[in-house]
């Protein structure tokens, strides 16, 4: 059963700016929904995933990483990542708080990562909003 969380309050304030977005593609397996970074009015950074699906697994991540479309799981490893959060539901509507200290802004493309078997799922190429 998806998970459909409504969107955060501070995402839809007035002081609340879509900072980047992307769709998702596949990688080593199923993706689809999309991705949106939403710069909070106090600075930090909020995503929220839409209609997303990604093939369930335990222990998966969201990753950020330098690269605008990793194609593979050699390409995605080629580039030094950061994790944004673990992702324990893979199909729904879900909210995630950026960690502090990381601007999405800065990365080419979000990917969810499985580190128990070394393989990027899925990701989607974040195109900086003006």
């Amino acid at each position: 059963m998806p998970l459909d969380e409504p969107p955060l309050a501070a995402m839809t304030a007035p002081d609340t700016a879509v900072a980047a977005s992307g769709s998702f593609y596949d990688v080593d397996q199923s993706g689809s929904g999309t991705a949106t970074f939403y710069r909070l009015g106090d600075g930090s950074y909020a995503l929220r995933l839409d209609n997303f699906f990604v093939t369930p697994n335990i222990d998966l991540e969201i990753q950020l990483s330098p690269l605008v479309a990793p194609h593979s799981t050699t390409a995605y490893q080629s580039a030094p990542s950061v994790t944004v959060a673990p992702l324990d539901v893979t199909a729904g509507s879900i909210n995630f708080t950026v960690p502090t200290g990381i601007n999405p802004t800065r990365y080419g493309s979000l990917v969810i990562w499985c580190p128990l078997i070394q393989s990027a799922y899925a990701a989607a190429t974040l195109t900086p909003e003006h």
